[in-house]
């Protein structure tokens, strides 16, 4: 159970050290959960064919790998961060919420305005739709993360990770040696 406590400790201690891990962590879910659903959105952008479909879905993709890149290179070890590349992860980050309300707004217009038939086996579509969703959601939540960094920076450092030394009577027994020659 020692241990376990332990390894709890050691993580918050490094969360203190470094709450940025926080917002990258929710930066590269989203970006996973994107790549891993680009299947589904690519197929749906070649059966719709609609103009800007495919720019913005590969603007989606690459501006979602490149704000990851982006914010692990703005705080470097043991230096201030680089707000010029917080600021372009952000950016990135909108410009990605941009385009998958494009796409969506693409997937709608072709859907119900065009009226391309959406049979059994093109349910994907749908799908897509519903992807570019979640992923506009989880970026979201990305920007938030990044945005209240500071706050949550302060309530970090207010948690209590010292360690209890159980023999303070050693220590206070050490400190009354004396070291004097006679």
């Amino acid at each position: 159970m020692s241990k376990i406590k332990e390894w709890f400790r050691k993580r918050l201690v490094t969360l203190k050290r470094h709450p940025n891990y926080i917002a990258l962590v929710f930066m590269i879910v989203a970006m996973f959960y994107f790549s891993l659903k680009l299947e589904t959105t690519s197929n749906a952008c070649s059966t719709l064919n609609q103009p800007w479909m495919g720019i913005s879905l590969f603007a989606t993709m690459l501006c979602s790998i490149l704000s990851v890149v982006s914010f692990l290179t703005a705080f470097p070890r043991r230096q201030k961060p680089k707000y010029v590349s917080i600021g372009v992860a952000l950016f990135m980050l909108v410009l990605s919420i941009f385009c998958d309300f494009v796409i969506r707004y693409l997937i709608d217009y072709a859907i119900n305005v065009k009226g391309v038939p959406i049979t059994d086996d093109k349910l994907f579509v749908y799908d897509a739709y519903k992807i570019c969703l979640v992923h506009i959601i989880m970026l979201a939540a990305s920007i938030f993360m990044i945005a209240t960094l500071p706050l949550y920076k302060k309530l970090l450092q207010k948690i209590n990770t010292s360690i209890e030394l159980d023999d303070v009577k050693d220590i206070e027994e050490i400190k009354e040696i004396d070291i004097t020659e006679e």
